[in-house]
């Protein structure tokens, strides 16, 4: 759900584009939106508005969007060579990504509500950056936020909530690794 970059075509691939590009271009937005981040944190610092308050939005939103890019561009690179990423990686991925971004918000949280503010802009910003890095982290890993208009339809009538793309890769790599190991227990019991 990159901040920065072409509405439209968040939600998937334009008509006529590959899905490769397409997960190369929200991958790259990504990484521009941290970039851009950074950019607007360090403008803030030279003129002396930022505070603890915007420096943990801006840490927790560019951790965030550096885990949502790292996704995209690791995905492109599967469907570039033709493979899957082996479900042990998948797992690991996602599961790390979910705890270390939990306790990155966790930590985050009260700095950008309770740490000395060096003004009025380090509040707002700092606020403002922190809700985007939750946004991200609930897009991310346990529902869509950025809906195409029959998924939206769907959620809103209560009939489906869209899960989440790395919730979905989880699920996907855990659903994997049962079958491989019932595969694996039905040959170990032909064998004895």
């Amino acid at each position: 759900m990159p901040l920065v970059g072409l509405f439209g075509r968040v939600t998937g691939p334009s008509p006529g584009q590959s899905m490769p590009d397409w997960l190369k271009h929200v991958g790259l937005w990504e990484f521009f939106d941290v970039a851009l981040f950074s950019v607007i944190l360090l403008g803030f610092s030279l003129t002396g508005h930022a505070g603890l308050r915007l420096v943990a939005g801006v840490v927790c939103a560019n951790a965030l969007l550096l885990i949502g890019g790292s996704y995209w561009l690791l995905k492109r690179a599967n469907m570039s060579s033709h493979r899957t990423a082996p479900p042990r990686t998948v797992v690991r991925f996602v599961v790390t990504a979910r705890v270390a971004s939990a306790i990155l918000l966790l930590v985050g949280l009260p700095i950008v509500l309770f740490a000395p503010s060096a003004g009025r802009w380090d509040s707002v910003y700092g606020t403002m950056f922190y809700m985007l890095a939750v946004g991200e982290y609930i897009h991310y890993l346990f529902f869509k936020v950025n809906m195409r208009p029959r998924e939206l339809r769907l959620a809103l009538s209560g009939r489906r909530w869209p899960r989440a793309r790395l919730a979905r890769e989880l699920h996907r790599a855990r659903a994997r690794l049962a079958r491989s190991a019932a595969k694996q227990r039905a040959a170990d019991l032909s064998k004895g």
